[in-house]
């Protein structure tokens, strides 16, 4: 039997509503900048639904990547953003990790959410070309991906919702473990301003309808009234560490752990038991104690539902130490990305452990009743953490959990 393999992160792309690279959006969460912020005018036509804010996407032009034909970057910017947030992310990793992208053979799967909702809210569908409709295929991203790049390889789209980003990183993970890749590129993407779901999580009361940006995003707040919409994408390059060592490749950190399952004790709402099962199955699989865990970077979506119960889940995984673990989420900078927001999570989490620094938890003033945990609220320098773990959860009743270690 082949030994299993240590992954390392060697490369990350990432778009959100705070900068277009890692270290613009880690920045800018340790100035506690807010990448929340009023409707631009192409969007105010969801004021209509209550949505008055959002995180919107920083600007990022294909014009930094001179290998891409201007043939290609004039097709690429036809696409809908949601796609084009995913190939800029796509090709800024493998940039970052220093891999040709003309490299002919690259494996990859990606989490997303719905496909092209918004181009074909004002438009008569017999008018569209014959192939339109091939864009509603959430396949398709990755597919134009690897059209205009020429890619070849091995591709996986995985739809689980807001799990969807990090279930891509933790099964490509598990492709390298296991000696069936050597290097994978995995994350999500997700745009989700658009009527159709803007309508419906309007009818189930999920998003905040503040009229303040600058203290609408709240998770795990007592007063908190759900969460703001964002924009966003993030793609990891995984590798085999033997292989990254031996090319010289700047290492973020390894992946340890993964743990997924579904719990639908709910469609919409949350559950305290699925929580709990991925968070274990992701300590088991990285064979680690939840002594070992120095930070946890939540799910936290400002939702009265989550945040309670992974509360919950989080005092029941680990136990003693749960309030003493310093806990925060990632979104009270820069909204709920969705399919997104767990390979965001990712990248955070390997920027912590890289720099031994934690960020806050944006507008946070008061827990839940007899919710006991650490949830801070200033940057926390630390020293030897070691171990961090990021969850997410996602509407169908998914869960999933990766399990990070430092790279000394």
């Amino acid at each position: 039997m082949n030994k299993e393999q240590d992954v390392a992160v060697t490369g990350i792309g990432l778009v959100s509503p705070l900068g277009t690279n890692l270290d613009s959006l880690w920045d800018s969460i340790l100035s506690r900048k807010n990448g929340i912020s009023y409707l631009p005018s192409n969007f105010e036509y969801l004021n209509k639904y209550g949505l008055n804010l959002a995180g919107v996407a920083s600007n990022f032009s294909f014009n930094i990547f001179n290998e891409i034909s201007l043939k290609s970057k004039k097709n690429i910017i036809k696409l809908n953003m949601q796609t084009q947030m995913l190939m800029y992310a796509f090709i800024y990793a493998l940039f970052d990790a220093k891999l040709d992208y003309v490299e002919q053979d690259i494996s990859s799967i990606i989490g997303c959410g719905t496909c092209s909702i918004k181009q074909y809210e004002n438009s008569t569908l017999d008018e569209e070309i014959p192939t339109s409709f091939f864009n509603t295929y959430p396949n398709i991203l990755l597919g134009r991906i690897y059209h205009y790049l020429s890619l070849k390889g091995y591709g996986m789209t995985i739809l689980g919702a807001c799990c969807g980003g990090m279930q891509a990183i933790g099964e490509a993970y598990k492709k390298i473990k296991n000696n069936e890749e050597e290097i994978m590129l995995a994350g999500g993407t997700d745009d989700k301003l658009n009527e159709l779901s803007v309508c419906g999580y309007s009818k189930l009361g999920m998003f905040s309808t503040s009229t303040d940006p600058n203290n609408a995003m709240n998770p795990f707040d007592k007063n908190r009234n759900g969460f703001v919409i964002g924009q966003g994408a993030c793609v990891l390059v995984l590798e085999r560490m033997d292989r990254a060592l031996a090319r010289g490749a700047t290492i973020y950190g390894k992946i340890k752990g993964y743990g997924t399952c579904i719990d639908p004790l709910s469609i919409s709402d949350a559950s305290s038991n699925g929580k709990i099962r991925a968070m274990e199955k992701a300590l088991l699989d990285a064979n680690i104690s939840y002594e070992k865990v120095g930070y946890i970077n939540a799910h936290g979506t400002a939702t009265k539902s989550n945040d309670y119960e992974e509360s919950k889940a989080i005092e029941v995984v680990f136990k003693d130490f749960s309030d003493k673990i310093p806990v925060s989420s990632t979104k009270s900078y820069i909204g709920h990305t969705f399919a997104a927001c767990g390979a965001i999570q990712s990248a955070i989490c390997l920027q912590t452990l890289k720099t031994q620094t934690i960020h806050d938890n944006r507008n946070f003033l008061v827990a839940d009743k007899d919710v006991k945990l650490n949830l801070i609220t200033r940057p926390l320098q630390v020293d030897n953490l070691e171990y961090c773990i990021g969850n997410t959860s996602g509407l169908g009743g998914y869960n999933a959990s990766l399990v990070f270690q430092r790279y000394k």
